[in-house]
């Protein structure tokens, strides 16, 4: 099994499977976004990879720093390029979306930018199915204790800007909170009907159980497929490399469902 990985931009890549016997007609193939979480490394992100390239899927890989979360208007600005690279290089392809922690909110601003932007209604349609591990939820402090964490190992010095956080999400409150509040809003009625897998843990300070639970009460409200696996204790986008064989299993499951294999099939969700 041969890969090639392009730069796409400084938070965009392309890591494309080379099949020696077929060529590379990506087109047919299903094209995963993975959108990592905060400080995510190459080779944490390449556990991932290695999971849906056994499956022969093409990955774009994107990792948000903590601009994208703390000012709105750079998610804004960057799901505008992403939604037009999108539109001219993966036209009707497949999509499939895997969101950890930051990334799940990533996702949800790009809902927002396709309401105010119809013209790429297209995108979401393309979706086929859709993981979200580790969705920050539940208020602004789980909010501030996960940018903490991703720029300090120190803890005096995470409790330090997880304080500083709070002031500053107060001062800014109509262009940050608002917009978090509506981006939550957004995913609990989302327009993408592909079906749902959600990995959460009960002891996650940046994901409160019982508002994840409220968030996917919401999707089953639209008769959404969600399903959904859950550790007593695990540790904020670290489930795999807690539960390896359990995630592996429960992912593949969900795979092979939609049809996401070697040789499937694949259709979107219209």
């Amino acid at each position: 099994m041969c890969t090639k990985t392009v730069a796409v931009n400084k938070y965009m890549a392309l890591t494309t499977h080379q099949d020696e016997q077929q060529g590379n007609n990506s087109a047919s193939k299903p094209l995963v976004v993975l959108l990592g979480w905060l400080g995510a490394s190459t080779k944490a992100l390449s556990e991932f990879h290695q999971l849906y390239t056994q499956r022969k899927c093409d990955i774009l890989t994107i990792r948000p720093d903590a601009a994208h979360f703390l000012w709105p208007p750079r998610a804004h600005s960057f799901n505008v390029e992403l939604l037009k690279y999108l539109d001219e290089n993966h036209l009707n392809r497949p999509l499939f979306i895997h969101g950890f922690s930051v990334g799940c909110y990533m996702f949800a601003m790009l809902l927002l930018e396709v309401q105010d932007k119809p013209e790429y209604a297209h995108i979401l349609q393309q979706i086929c199915g859709q993981v979200y591990d580790s969705v920050v939820i539940g208020g602004l402090e789980p909010m501030a204790v996960g940018v903490a964490k991703s720029v300090h190992r120190n803890s005096v010095v995470r409790s330090v800007i997880s304080n500083s956080l709070l002031t500053y999400f107060s001062v800014t409150n109509k262009v940050t909170v608002e917009k978090y509040d509506t981006a939550i809003d957004i995913f609990k009625n989302s327009p993408v009907r592909a079906p749902y897998l959600f990995f959460y843990c009960l002891n996650d300070p940046m994901c409160d159980p019982e508002a994840l639970d409220a968030l996917m009460l919401s999707l089953k409200g639209y008769s959404y497929d969600v399903s959904f696996q859950c550790w007593p204790k695990s540790i904020h986008a670290q489930h795999l490399r807690k539960y390896p064989e359990e995630y592996k299993a429960t992912l593949n499951k969900f795979l092979d469902k939609i049809g996401i294999g070697v040789d499937a099939e694949i259709t979107s969700k219209l």
